[in-house]
């Protein structure tokens, strides 16, 4: 259990540290745009 939280928390620390430098250079917006259409289409 503690190696898929732990995998589960490098994971979320990579998106975070990803996230906010492409919302630095692009806008939050059109970053959750994206975003959320990837997830949406990497669901299928």
């Amino acid at each position: 259990m503690g190696d898929i939280l732990g995998y589960f928390g490098y994971k979320y620390l990579f998106g975070a540290i990803v996230g906010s430098i492409l919302a630095d250079a692009f806008g939050p917006k059109k970053v959750w745009l994206v975003v959320g259409g990837a997830w949406s289409i990497s669901k299928f």
